[in-house]
């Protein structure tokens, strides 16, 4: 992954997850698990409130009619192998991060304890007083990258290459078309819908989207459904991106691996345990009451003004 390689749309998510990096991709598609599942609910709602759906192909350009999407998304889920559904989907993903998608759920596995000494050695190194030391502190990223790049490489193949293609194909041709829609947006009250490039970039028009479909459809009686706010999906998806970034590097990494390359993945662990962190700051106050830490805070929580440039909060596209 060439130096500085940042997601910012659906190319750039393709070329930082491409090839063996697809376990990276999968790793997106966990964090924003909660899309897909709006997605359907909105293709539920569909059939539900058809009062609200008088006009849903005005405007629409491009692909098959938004209304049809919605009538195969509401009728195939869990029915079709390019439609899995969300005990499905969880099945992928347990197996590889010891979670599914939803992001209340516990974990367990190798994944987030590897996860977390990589981001503790990342964290120590960015945040050190002094340059003394630099070696060991690098010495001991790599350390830490060697493990959970074993376990990464290890369960890449044809199982995760199918898995990333249908999920891929699930997101951007029938999830995140649903929810870019402007017809949609304005059945819940969203003047402007969400661009292209969400949510592989940070944009309010899909974040004030998410928060008020969640608010009008989610399932009080199952407290990990609560409305999602707009802080809580905005690090969400803050932890999708850093976290892929991050995982394509880790994958990468080699013994033979420059100092310059071992910086550039030291910088986008601290940028993914700053994210972690404040997701789980979110969690936290989240009515379900079930936040987990999707690692107990790697180190102290990194202060947001002390992030590397390279690793800077990311502007709305």
């Amino acid at each position: 992954m060439p130096t500085g390689t940042q997601i910012t749309d659906r190319d750039s998510f393709d070329k930082v997850t491409a090839g063996d990096n697809g376990v990276a991709a999968l790793y997106f598609f966990q964090q924003l698990d909660c899309l897909d599942r709006l997605a359907y609910k909105v293709a539920a709602d569909f059939f539900n409130r058809p009062q609200h759906y008088t006009a849903v192909d005005r405007g629409d350009t491009g692909g098959p009619p938004l209304r049809e999407i919605l009538a195969r998304f509401h009728a195939r889920a869990g029915h079709d192998e390019f439609f899995p559904s969300n005990a499905q989907r969880d099945q992928i993903f347990l197996a590889i991060f010891g979670r599914g998608g939803d992001e209340s759920a516990p974990e367990n596995g190798d994944f987030p304890q590897l996860r977390d000494a990589l981001l503790c050695a990342a964290t120590k190194y960015a945040e050190r007083a002094v340059d003394s030391g630099v070696d060991m502190l690098l010495d001991r990223v790599k350390a830490a990258t060697r493990p959970l790049n074993e376990l990464l490489t290890g369960t890449s193949g044809d199982s995760t290459i199918w898995s990333r293609s249908v999920l891929a194909k699930l997101a951007e041709d029938i999830s995140y078309r649903i929810l870019r829609s402007t017809a949609v947006a304005v059945v819940f009250g969203i003047e402007k819908a969400p661009p292209s490039s969400w949510p592989y970039a940070l944009n309010p028009d899909g974040t004030k989207l998410v928060e008020a479909v969640c608010a009008q459809l989610a399932d009080k009686k199952q407290p990990s459904q609560y409305p999602l706010s707009r802080q809580l999906f905005s690090d969400l998806q803050w932890t999708a991106l850093s976290g892929a970034e991050a995982l394509a590097r880790v994958i990468e990494f080699r013994e033979t691996s420059s100092n310059a390359d071992v910086l550039q993945l030291t910088n986008t662990c601290y940028t993914w345990a700053a994210a972690l962190s404040s997701l789980n700051s979110s969690l936290a106050h989240h009515p379900a009451k079930h936040a987990h830490a999707p690692g107990d805070a790697p180190a102290p929580a990194p202060p947001m003004t002390a992030i590397p440039v390279y690793g800077a909060p990311r502007a709305p596209a």
